[in-house]
């Protein structure tokens, strides 16, 4: 039986287009590809087999991932927003002291390199930040291992558990 991914009411076929088969879900009032509908009442997967580890895409792009993966999206950027960080913040201290070589051209467009490199990550970290913000009213101020395996595993719990009404 094909079931609303949202209540678990039973779908009724509403026809075909482009060769995908298309059902109406009358409680929630959406209608939905065969591609977005469960089977038996059992709820989606929220937790990806897989994340693409790749923070360089445009927000749209991010939009379309689950959270869990912009979870472990933010850990990669932060961690990678930081080292940049935190090479630039010493690259400016040895400056100050005047311990810096002489600069050449070649280091000159490294520092400006990196300083644009650091500004592209700050706006995506601050992209990734905002979507898991507008979705989930939270933003956690570190992401550790422990918290990733946390919502995994309460992703699958969740997941598992199939959407029947009872009455007792």
């Amino acid at each position: 039986m094909i079931t609303c991914k949202y209540c678990g009411q039973e779908l009724r076929f509403v026809g075909e287009k482009d060769n995908e088969h298309y059902f109406n879900c009358s409680f929630c009032e959406i209608i939905f590809p065969l591609s977005e509908t469960s089977v038996e009442r059992k709820r989606k997967m929220s937790v990806p087999e897989y994340y693409d580890e790749s923070f360089y895409v445009p927000t749209k792009k991010l939009l379309e991932r689950d959270t869990i993966s912009l979870y472990h999206l933010l850990k990669d950027v932060r961690a990678t927003w930081y080292s940049i960080k935190s090479l630039l913040e010493k690259l400016k201290a040895m400056d100050s002291e005047n311990s810096l070589p002489k600069p050449s051209e070649v280091d000159d467009d490294t520092v400006k390199n990196l300083k644009r490199e650091f500004i592209d990550l700050s706006k995506r970290k601050f992209a990734i930040e905002n979507i898991i913000l507008e979705r989930t009213g939270y933003l956690p101020p570190k992401i550790t291992e422990d918290f990733l395996s946390q919502i995994v595993e309460q992703g699958r719990e969740a997941s598992n558990k199939p959407m029947f009404v009872y009455i007792k």
